[in-house]
């Protein structure tokens, strides 16, 4: 009734195999299943993070446009209510926007003909002032922010946000994602 002794014959030899199959087959189908998982997670955040900056940025250009002039710009890294800055940096969404000139940028244009326009100017958080970019045609002077931020102008919020991938793909890891979005009012 033996098969000369050996241990590994039999039923009991098969059932090992059917245990190591399992273990293979769980592990070909569960380590695609979490890459997958991990990308929808990813794909999720960074739309979320996306979502929040574009919508920040209009809501700070449509404060801008309402509230144009120095009264309502700051340098402080946690503007007061009452801010462009503020407005930009609200609603986070848990994202980390930085006041100063390269994530967020407060610019001003006088509208030309047809679809151009000149950057009369810009704040500047560096030196807490506006900053001509353009000469004003009627005085030959460089434009002054009253002249840059009057009726009928145009404000621009360029918000810059650096995305920090939240699942631990190792590809993700060495990604460098910037988020920009640039809204336009009318003053």
């Amino acid at each position: 009734m033996t098969d000369g002794g050996n241990a590994d014959s039999g039923p009991r030899r098969g059932r090992r195999r059917q245990r190591g199959q399992a273990m293979v087959e769980f592990t070909l189908v569960a380590l695609p299943f979490l890459i997958v998982t991990l990308g929808f997670i990813e794909f999720g955040a960074f739309n979320q993070s996306k979502a929040v900056v574009v919508n920040n940025a209009h809501d700070a250009a449509r404060f801008a446009a309402s509230n144009p002039g120095p009264a309502s710009w700051t340098n402080a890294s946690s503007p007061a209510a009452g801010t462009i800055e503020h407005i930009a940096m609200r609603n986070g969404g848990g994202l980390s926007i930085v006041n100063d000139d390269t994530h967020i940028v407060i610019a001003y244009y006088v509208p030309g003909a047809g679809a151009t326009a000149t950057k009369c100017g810009h704040y500047s958080k560096s030196s807490n002032a506006f900053v001509s970019d353009a000469t004003d045609p009627s005085t030959g002077l460089p434009y002054v922010i009253g002249a840059c931020a009057m009726a009928g102008n145009l404000v621009s919020v360029t918000l810059t946000y650096r995305y920090a991938p939240v699942t631990p793909l190792p590809a993700m890891g060495t990604l460098d994602i910037v988020v920009t979005s640039t809204t336009v009012q009318e003053v």
